[in-house]
């Protein structure tokens, strides 16, 4: 039977390990897209990086509905779910920040990915704040 995660619970889950979280957007016909991603946790939001040119990033700018799922692989099966209205920040300073966070979490060597580029290329931040949240652990 599953058992509901408190908030404190699926908070700590969101920001341990190098688990991927699964984005989906919606795309401009309408279709969803989903796509695995690095992230960061923040106050219970979803901070992830991408570029201004992806299918996620141009969804996010023209719809900022976002669903994201983080799940364990292993037994007892952990999934957090979050849907919310994303924020799109392009702010510099701040996507540097976020990035370098990121890229620790991940192993990732530092300024791996960093360089925020230009034009369609330039990197962004998206958060997705925890406006609803379903949070369950599943025992074998």
């Amino acid at each position: 039977m599953p058992i509901q995660l408190s908030t404190a619970e699926w908070r700590a889950f969101l920001a341990e390990g190098r688990r991927t979280a699964k984005v989906a957007v919606l795309l401009a016909d309408g279709s969803p897209l989903v796509t695995p991603v690095w992230f960061a946790e923040d106050g219970g939001d979803v901070l992830l990086t991408t570029t201004r040119s992806t299918a996620k990033g141009r969804a996010v700018r023209r719809d900022p509905r976002v669903s994201v799922c983080v799940d364990s692989e292993t037994a007892p099966v952990i999934s957090v779910t979050l849907r919310g209205r994303a924020e799109y920040i392009e702010d510099a300073a701040t996507v540097t920040a976020w990035i370098e966070r990121i890229e620790r979490r991940y192993g990732a060597p530092p300024g791996a990915y960093s360089d925020l580029g230009s034009g369609p290329d330039r990197r962004i931040l998206i958060r997705v704040p925890a406006e609803h949240v379903v949070a369950m652990r599943f025992d074998a």
